[in-house]
């Protein structure tokens, strides 16, 4: 046999493998191959699922941590983890420092089914549990968990749940809920490891949220403020002002309603300002003192939170009528006394209020009653110069005008007497025409800017009072008024403080021989007034019954009426009435 090589061209021939039989198993090592095969395709395929929900995961990271809406951004929280875990219904509840619930975002419900429930969890039962352990809970049955509290009535439904904490900061912000696994199974190992990632990823994008908003707040009530201050510092009247205030705080606490709400001169709390929900309407409206949220914070001087007004019992008045939810009613205080109160309000399903929230509203209450404090006095020492410009005119008209008609008459009188009986018949109906025109001139005086169609204030009737003083002493007296006197003395004593002011001038005009009187009329925690003159000192015994009236009208209200001698000389009468009783 020759040797293979190259052919006579000179180029080798490839080789020819020989024929060999079919490839064949025995049967036992072909089923360990299908059985291998098998759980290969298996792997592969959990693999893939592993894939997809890490990229469900990586999408739902992206989403969430690039919204610093704080809003917002929770509810993108629990539809996303509703999604990425497959889950019917998700929810994130926010645990306050009361240790409920004070917000609760969902989804998976409609309109209709969150309505029908009506207020939504504070963290009772199942919730609860989250809330006094925060640790990872997975049930197959809920039911079946010693905490269940079974569902509201209209609830759907609910079997499987899983629940997760959501620590911002090392404290638990709130806990993610997730109920109702998608195809009828429970949650497994693997959601309970993706509802975790996703918490700690929410986690620091809650954070960064929450500190944006915070400083995004503050300077929103900062400018609040100084709005409210270069206002109220302005021309604005007092309706104005406080319809301003409303208007600012419902903006920068994102409210649905606001509301300033004043004790007024008889007595009674009204809503002086509104904004929102139709609030134009509720301008006017009495308040009880007794009986509401409002009249509660404005007695005890501090602020007074529901989570929801219209479950609160014992409570009336009509803003509770519109239908608000969580409420707060801060107190305007000053050093002085409280103006009167703030009250907020969101729509039912709203977040409830913080401390943080009542904090900032305080602040914002403390500087809008300051600012209306000194916009009161403001318009007090206005009204004060437009006393004295009154009683300067008062002064010429009666040192010049009248004392000239005066002389008129009495040169017209002496003509009268030497005149023929028709002469001496017109003059003296001249002198008749004079008297008038004098008679009128101190009508003026006396009714110099006194609106007629509105009731008087207290400090008007007051001046008025001063005014018409000074034709029987000779004098005007100075007046000066402090704090809120047109708003915070009741009617009743308002009116037993103007017949104290007229008996002590008349006094004054009938036993001191004075060349000055001061007044002064101080509204804070009492109301008193002092009336200071440089006459001769207390007068005669026949003065009792005068003295015993004011002290009987001060009595009358829990007060003291004293009278001594004034400081270096006269006498001080000082009349003093609590209006903040306990």
């Amino acid at each position: 046999m020759a040797p293979r090589g190259p052919d006579a061209t000179g180029s080798r021939q490839p080789a020819v493998a020989p024929a060999s039989d079919p490839l064949t198993f025995p049967s036992v090592a072909r089923l360990e191959l299908d059985q291998l095969l098998e759980q290969l395709v298996e792997r592969a395929q959990e693999v893939m699922r592993t894939q997809d929900r890490m990229h469900g995961l990586l999408r739902a990271l992206q989403s969430i941590v690039s919204d610093l809406d704080l809003t917002s951004l929770l509810q993108r929280i629990v539809d996303e983890a509703r999604t990425l875990v497959g889950a019917q219904y998700a929810a994130l509840g926010v645990v306050g420092q009361d240790r409920t619930l004070v917000e609760f975002v969902h989804s998976g419900m409609d309109a209709q089914t969150v309505e029908t429930i009506g207020s939504l969890p504070t963290g009772r039962g199942i919730l609860g549990q989250l809330i006094s352990d925060p640790q990872p809970l997975r049930l197959s049955r809920l039911a079946g968990h010693a905490s269940s509290v079974g569902f509201p009535e209209g609830h759907p439904p609910m079997t499987s749940f899983l629940g997760v904490p959501v620590r911002v900061g090392g404290h638990v912000f709130g806990n993610l809920y997730l109920t109702e696994k998608v195809g009828g199974s429970e949650f497994t190992a693997e959601d309970e490891e993706l509802a975790q990632s996703l918490a700690a990823a929410a986690a620091a994008a809650i954070n960064n949220a929450r500190l944006f908003e915070g400083v995004s707040r503050r300077e929103q009530w900062l400018q609040a403020s100084r709005t409210i201050t270069n206002a109220l510092l302005g021309t604005l009247d007092r309706t104005e002002a406080l319809q301003l205030v409303a208007r600012s705080v419902r903006s920068s606490a994102g409210a649905d309603f606001a509301a300033v709400v004043v004790p007024e001169a008889d007595g009674e709390l009204r809503i002086a300002a509104a904004d929102g929900l139709e609030g134009e309407l509720m301008v006017g409206r009495p308040v009880p003192a007794d009986g509401s949220a409002t009249g509660t914070a404005l007695l005890s001087g501090e602020p007074v939170v529901l989570e929801d007004l219209r479950s609160a019992t014992g409570l009336a008045g009509p803003i509770r009528a519109l239908g608000i939810g969580p409420l707060a009613a801060i107190p305007l205080s000053t050093g002085e006394g409280v103006l009167g109160v703030l009250t907020v309000g969101h729509l039912p399903g709203s977040r409830r209020f913080t401390s943080e929230d009542v904090a900032l509203v305080s602040d914002f209450a403390s500087q809008a009653a300051l600012v209306l404090t000194v916009a009161a006095n403001q318009a007090a020492a206005r009204e004060n110069e437009m006393a004295e410009e009154r009683a300067q005119i008062a002064r010429d008209l009666h040192d010049h005008a009248i004392q000239g008609i005066f002389a008129v008459g009495l040169g017209l009188n002496g003509m009268a007497t030497r005149a023929t009986p028709e002469e001496a018949a017109r003059l003296m109906e001249l002198v008749g025409r004079l008297d008038d025109s004098i008679k009128a001139i101190r009508n003026s005086i006396f009714t110099l800017q006194v609106r007629h169609d509105t009731p008087p204030s207290l400090r008007s009737l007051l001046t008025l009072v001063v005014m018409q003083s000074g034709s029987t002493l000779g004098f005007t007296p100075r007046l000066q008024t402090s704090g809120p006197v047109d708003t915070v003395v009741p009617a009743e004593v308002g009116r037993d403080l103007e017949a104290v002011l007229r008996e002590a001038l008349s006094n004054v005009a009938r036993h001191a021989q004075a060349s000055h009187v001061a007044v002064t009329v101080t509204a804070g925690r009492d109301v008193v007034l002092e009336v200071r003159d440089d006459g001769r000192g207390i007068g005669t015994p026949d003065r009792s019954s005068g003295l015993a009236n004011m002290r009987a009208r001060a009595e009358a209200h829990g007060g003291t009426c004293e009278v001594g001698p004034g400081p270096g000389s006269g006498t001080l009468v000082r009349w003093t009435v609590p209006l903040v009783r306990g």
